[in-house]
């Protein structure tokens, strides 16, 4: 869904634009933070970055290798180092599951002090 809103990023100029909820715990945050930048460029400041924990599949989990009990605190760190990124350059991050020595993004978000990250979630 990433993908649709930088075509969407071309075709509007002022419709915020946000996916549903981007599975932060499945993908490397140095990778969302790099393509949330762009897209936040794109669209001239107008990304909402949606995030969360998934968990309704734990076979999704088990794919990707990623322990299906992680999935919290791999976004809670997954959110600090995409603004981590987004705001330092070069960025260093030490975590329980990324770490990083001197990496920069480019370009970096129009918004400031950086795009808004909304998390999602659900219950039973």
């Amino acid at each position: 869904s990433l993908t649709l809103l930088a075509s969407y990023a071309g075709i509007t100029s002022r419709v915020k634009l946000g996916v549903g909820v981007y599975l932060l715990a499945l993908r490397h945050p140095t990778v969302a933070a790099k393509i949330t930048s762009t897209l936040d460029v794109l669209s001239g400041g107008r990304l909402i970055f949606g995030v969360g924990v998934g968990g309704e599949n734990p076979k999704e989990f088990e794919a990707c290798g990623i322990p299906h009990n992680e999935r919290g605190a791999r976004v809670t760190e997954g959110i600090d180092v995409v603004r981590r990124l987004w705001k330092d350059s070069p960025a260093s991050f030490k975590g329980r599951f990324t770490q990083f020595e001197g990496v920069s993004i480019d370009p970096k978000p129009v918004q400031k002090p950086a795009p808004p990250i909304w998390i999602g979630g659900r219950s039973d």
